[in-house]
């Protein structure tokens, strides 16, 4: 299990969290040693880290924000593709789409890549351009 969030403040922000089955925070770890802090433009950091941000990875890209959403022709905004099994399922999705506080809600399939040979090629569920 595991959580992200992908955002502008100044540049993109991304942050990518795991959970174990309970839903409490789990430490990821990589091959060298954690690092604790901000990771500076285009760095990836490993937690735990500063109070209120423990275990995580987090990373910066350091595109200027007036870049973001240019690449696209809608600048100042994400691009979300969701991958869904057919183009039925998509707009049935599309349909079901909620509204909460100021969030759009959508569940997307998840696609079994390890277990049906035929999926590992096909694009990942949930993509973000900026």
């Amino acid at each position: 299990m595991g959580s992200g969030e992908v955002g502008g403040n100044g540049s993109v922000l991304w942050k990518i969290v795991h959970h174990d089955p309970d839903g409490k925070r789990k430490d990821i770890v990589h091959a060298g040693a954690p690092v604790v802090g901000d990771p500076g433009p285009d760095r990836v950091v490993t937690g735990p880290a500063a109070a209120g941000q423990p275990h995580r990875v987090a990373g910066n890209d350091s595109i200027a924000f007036s870049e973001i959403g240019v690449r696209h022709g809608v600048p100042g905004h994400f691009r979300v593709a969701l991958q869904y099994p057919t183009p039925e399922a998509a707009a049935a999705a599309k349909a079901a789409a909620t509204v909460l506080g100021n969030s759009l809600v959508l569940f997307v399939n998840a696609i079994d890549r390890l277990a049906v040979p035929a999926n590992a090629n096909v694009p990942k569920e949930i993509r973000i351009d900026w």
